[in-house]
């Protein structure tokens, strides 16, 4: 089972007095005038009635995101010709400053983990498109130029990440490459 990178917890009519943050997570807790109160492994009194959100930020561990239809590069296939490439892969994170977190998760108004899957999605996308932008990648060598595209996107995740208390752990980047293999026969490009 996957553990999520954090868990909003706030329902105004639940009138929540107690807030247990389990190991390896840190709690936060948002006032409605803004005040924040960090909160370590666990059980705390939240004596206070204008709490805003309630944040569970799972610190360190392994999260996983799938990346699906990662944009548009182009393969120039052995037959000469330009063919479309969709690219798929699968990035794993840590959270590493859990309050950095919480200021992104706050600022963007985001409440669901798929919400925070889909920005970082995004950031990847947007990362890998300016890595393959104008390159003539060729067929026969697409699983090694993956492999340095993923090396070079992974950095570059690195520094955008920073900012947001995440720790990029690995990227994986692999073609569907199902249309160019019936496009091109066995033969130009074997299994």
């Amino acid at each position: 089972m996957t553990q999520e990178p954090f868990i909003y917890l706030y329902s105004r009519s639940s009138g929540r007095r107690v807030l247990s943050v389990p190991p390896g997570y840190e709690g936060f807790v948002l006032h409605d005038d803004q005040r924040r109160l960090r909160l370590l492994c666990g059980m705390h009194d939240l004596a206070c009635p204008h709490v805003a959100a309630v944040f569970l930020v799972r610190v360190g561990g392994s999260h996983a995101l799938d990346l699906r239809s990662l944009g548009g590069a182009m393969l120039h296939g052995a037959d000469g010709r330009w063919r479309p490439l969709k690219v798929l892969g699968r990035l794993a994170y840590g959270v590493v400053r859990p309050e950095l977190l919480v200021d992104l998760l706050e600022r963007e108004q985001i409440y669901e983990t798929r919400q925070l899957g889909r920005e970082l999605a995004r950031m990847v996308v947007e990362l890998l498109s300016n890595v393959l932008d104008g390159e003539g990648w060729r067929a026969e060598k697409l699983s090694e130029n993956l492999d340095m595209v993923s090396g070079e996107v992974l950095r570059r995740l690195a520094v955008a990440l920073a900012p947001i208390g995440l720790i990029p752990q690995g990227l994986e980047l692999v073609a569907d490459d199902s249309a160019l293999r019936q496009d091109l026969g066995a033969q130009a490009y074997p299994a």
